[in-house]
């Protein structure tokens, strides 16, 4: 999975992804995610992907 265009990484471990992004927090759950490449605002993630949540306001 690639994703482009995130603020930061908020927290990461093998289970789970939360991105902060411009209008929101994303987050991707899974089983042994892993990063694979890590650029200034693209990530490419590794893995088996559960679920994914959009939560509109950065603070949310």
């Amino acid at each position: 999975m690639e994703i482009e265009h995130f603020r930061r990484i908020r927290t990461y471990d093998q289970n789970k992804l939360c991105l902060e992004l411009y209008g929101g927090t994303f987050t991707v759950y899974g089983d042994q995610m892993q990063i694979l490449s890590l650029a200034a605002h693209r990530i490419t993630l590794q893995g088996r992907f559960v679920r994914t949540d959009f939560t509109d306001g950065v603070d949310a």
